[in-house]
């Protein structure tokens, strides 16, 4: 095939104020493409349909010196942003031809995409133009809705939820709220609960309301604004138009005025004090509502644009955080990249297509307009969400109306892809009809749909092209039906593995207990595929099925069938299965999960997590250590599977809190050196998932070992549970170590900082932790649990350790779960 022209918009010059189309960025034709013939090398060749153009670009186009979140554009390299192609050529074989992925692509008509990385696959909604994908449902984004399961309220942001219980609302009706969007968000995080106010204070709150400013109209605001009224809130929004604000008052907003026309600070006073604040701006709308905020407000920092085109403007008034004890949060988004995308999928696309939410857009055509839309947008002359459309999406559809042949596959839409030189779809032949008819379904429904001169040349389709184009759906649906046949395969950043414990982005993890969860329906075989970086020649997996007792497996890199002895109403149509797999072992135990194949028809659905939640912080006596199946019969773990919670254990061998064995981390000094370890992180629990809702601490004894001063200990502890507190305001946190002593080979116990966990409770006690509690464990560890074989400890001493400490919590009042949360 001859080659075609690739288009780009190439990023030319760092701007100093606004950037100019034609200098910042430049429209390209001079590159050339084959597409029939260029060089896959084990990637995929998609066609750009579509481009968001957002607010945050701006903050891209910068030097490498600046450092930022965010990289900078390469000079003289495409743009990059949120957009979506279609596949039109594969040699990756998750990516299938015809498949529609939305991420991060370069803004050029053609490009070739080494992995999905930063891409997911999307469904095509036939009520939904492409562009609503890359706007409302896509990284603009933004809507508030009622969680599921508390009082609190969801932010549906980017193709993400992002949940926000504890930050928006702590008491409903009762506090004032600031949504400010100058334009469209950028990326947002998730953000924890801070301590609540007294509840004097929170009964004297203020109606609960929401505050918007917005200079796009951007499908963002006008979300927010639907939702929090049908969730019953009280709406004051600001826009730079007449136009808009009517627009405003005309979808629900209670409060609605002209920030170019009014003072803002005004209606902040008049309307304050202020509860919550997200902030997309900066500058003086900032500092206005720093000066308008209520005792204990909070702020979500989620951009400055205010200051990207003209110098950022440094906030005068900080003084009103600690005179109010108000808190700001920074947000990105990034950060939750796919744990949310299904249950947002499954929520805003089919209201946006029922029209129960509203959107608008500003919609340009050809990628030429790139440049002029960013400068549209960085000044707000944009009427919607600002989206370019590169190219028309195929327009001829194979509808399969009856499956004889590919059960399941009743309702499937096949997208035939129009490429430049039909020719070469005419050459088909009886036998190789006949040979793709005995793989594809038997009765097919034929929608033709085609659009003038360019498509059909004009002339209504004869019935050797309806034969081409039957052939192509056959083709496609024959390959998809026999990679159905053989496995259903689940990536590794599928969002319905529920993963657990501490892991890196691989994913990899070399943490005993850490591990993941899934939920399958008519499941009834699975198999784990572990890569490269997985310890040889094996690793010790601890595996649960529905909840059964865990069970050692030794696993390898490659394949590894899972046995599972389903019980028979687990084979019965639509029975789910859970399925719990751990890192058993504290050493020679990493697990690089690539990915998971279930039997022909299986599917994953949502793993509810458990409404409780620990994470177990210490050193070899709570990895395992010495028992024959390691994490799976140490005491911490069998708590958490006492009381029916998810769990978490970071902890190794040798692990202290004085920089002596771990080197001031959370694993000795071997370990961190190891090369296999691509991250060590220091005493830093934000990574640890899933989110806690009690902490054990179990540390001291390898300090003690290395002779750490009482003192030295004291205050390394002290700071250690400040350190640990940003994240986790509101955790309960056990120090469980008190006068736990060890048993030496003749017999006594050999006690340790005696009186030290004590002062460290004092102290935090003194700065306001009402939520630390001291387990005194004297006499728990005897001679029996460690002698005659010297353990640590042996199992029936984990046994015996784990029921005293149940007894500990109940008495404590908190009480094992009657039911794990999935049947």
């Amino acid at each position: 095939m001859a080659p075609v022209t690739n288009a780009r918009v190439l990023f030319a010059s760092i701007p100093k104020g606004f950037p100019v189309p034609g200098e910042t960025t430049v429209y390209d034709t001079a590159q050339k493409i084959d597409l029939e013939g260029v060089p896959l090398n084990s990637g995929f060749l998609i066609k750009t349909l579509v481009l968001s153009v957002d607010p945050y670009m701006r903050n891209r186009m910068h030097g490498p010196e600046k450092k930022s979140y965010s990289p900078p554009f390469a000079l003289g390299a495409p743009l990059i942003g949120y957009g979506v192609g279609v596949v039109l050529r594969s040699e990756n074989s998750d990516v299938a031809v015809g498949k529609y992925v939305y991420g991060i692509i370069p803004h050029q008509q053609y490009s070739i995409i080494g992995g999905m990385q930063g891409l997911s696959f999307l469904q095509k909604d036939p009520k939904l133009p492409w562009t609503v994908f890359v706007g409302a449902a896509g990284m603009p984004g933004m809507g508030i809705r009622r969680a599921p399961h508390d009082d609190g309220l969801t932010i549906l942001r980017q193709d993400r939820l992002l949940r926000m219980e504890g930050i928006l609302t702590r008491e409903k009706g009762k506090e004032t709220v600031v949504l400010h969007l100058d334009r469209s968000p950028t990326y947002h995080s998730r953000v924890k609960r801070p301590s609540s106010p007294p509840a004097e204070v929170r009964s004297a709150r203020r109606p609960f309301f929401i505050s918007m400013k917005e200079e796009n109209n951007n499908s963002a605001l006008r979300m927010v604004i639907q939702l929090a009224k049908r969730d019953g809130l009280k709406v004051i929004a600001s826009a730079g138009s007449e136009e808009k604000v009517k627009f405003m008052r005309e979808i629900g907003a209670d409060v609605a005025f002209n920030y170019k026309t009014t003072n803002t600070r005004e209606v902040l006073e008049r309307e304050g004090p202020i509860d919550v604040y997200w902030d997309n701006v900066g500058g003086e709308i900032l500092e206005a509502a720093l000066d308008n905020a209520n005792d204990y407000a909070r702020f979500l920092l989620c951009g400055s644009i205010s200051g990207y085109n003209t110098g950022h403007q440094g906030v005068r008034n900080l003084n009103q955080l600690y005179g109010k004890a108000a808190t700001m949060y920074g947000v990105l988004v990034f950060r939750l990249q796919a744990k949310y995308d299904r249950e947002f999928y499954e929520v805003i696309p089919p209201a946006l297509a029922s029209g129960e939410l509203k959107y608008t857009e500003d919609v340009s055509r050809g990628l030429e307009t790139v440049g002029e839309m960013i400068l549209r947008v960085q000044e707000g002359r944009n009427t919607g969400k600002a989206v370019v459309v590169v190219a028309e999406e195929p327009t001829t559809r194979l509808s399969c109306c009856k499956c004889a042949e590919a059960p399941g596959y009743s309702d499937l839409l096949i997208e035939v892809l129009v490429l430049e030189r039909w020719n070469d779809f005419m050459s088909s032949d009886a036998a190789e009809l006949s040979r793709v008819f005995a793989k594809a379904p038997t009765f097919l429904l034929v929608n033709l749909k085609y659009k003038g001169p360019s498509f059909f040349g004009g002339a209504v389709p004869d019935r050797q092209m309806f034969l081409t184009i039957l052939h192509v759906a056959c083709l496609v649906v024959g390959a998809m039906t026999a990679s159905v046949g053989q496995h259903v395969r689940i990536q590794n950043d599928d969002p319905l593995i529920f993963f657990h414990g501490r892991w890196d982005t691989a994913p990899e993890t070399w943490w005993s207990g850490s591990g993941f969860k899934i939920n399958v329906q008519d499941l009834s075989s699975l198999t784990l595929n572990l890569g490269p970086n997985t310890t040889a020649p094996v690793i010790a997996l601890g595996i649960s099925v529905d909840y059964a007792p865990f069970f050692s497996l030794n696993a390898s890199a490659g394949a590894n069938v899972i046995p599972l002895a389903l019980r028979p109403q687990k084979k019965l149509p639509g029975a789910t299965t859970v399925v719990r797999i751990n890192a058993e072992m504290y050493f020679d135990s990493q697990m690089n999960l690539e990915s998971i194949d279930l039997n022909p028809g299986a599917r994953l659905v949502p793993y509810v997590p458990s409404k409780l939640a620990f994470e177990f912080i210490g050193d070899s006596f709570s990895t395992g250590y010495t028992t024959p199946e390691g994490i799976i019969q140490a005491w911490d773990f069998l708590i958490g599977e006492t009381f029916k919670a998810e769990e978490s254990v970071v902890a190794q061998p040798g692990a202290a809190l004085v920089d002596i064995l771990s080197y001031g981390n959370t694993e000795d000094t071997s370990y961190y050196y190891d090369p296999i370890h691509n991250y060590t992180t220091p005493w830093n629990f934000r990574r640890d998932v899933p989110e806690r809702t009690h902490i054990v601490v179990h540390i001291g004894a390898n300090d003690a070992a290395q002779n750490v001063t009482q003192e030295l200990f004291v205050s390394t502890y002290i700071d250690f549970f400040g350190q640990m507190r940003l994240p986790l305001l509101t955790m309960n946190i056990f120090a469980d170590v008190t006068q736990w002593g060890w048993p030496s080979p003749d017999g006594p116990n050999a006690y340790y900082y005696t009186g030290a966990y004590q002062e460290v409770l004092d102290a935090r006690r003194s700065l306001g932790d009402r939520n630390m509690f001291l387990v005194n464990c004297t006499g728990w560890v005897t001679y029996a649990d460690v002698y005659p074989d010297d353990l640590h400890p042996n199992v029936e001493g984990h046994m015996k350790i784990a029921g005293l400490f149940q007894d500990y919590l109940e008495n404590w009042g908190l009480h094992p779960l009657k039911e794990w949360s999935n049947p």
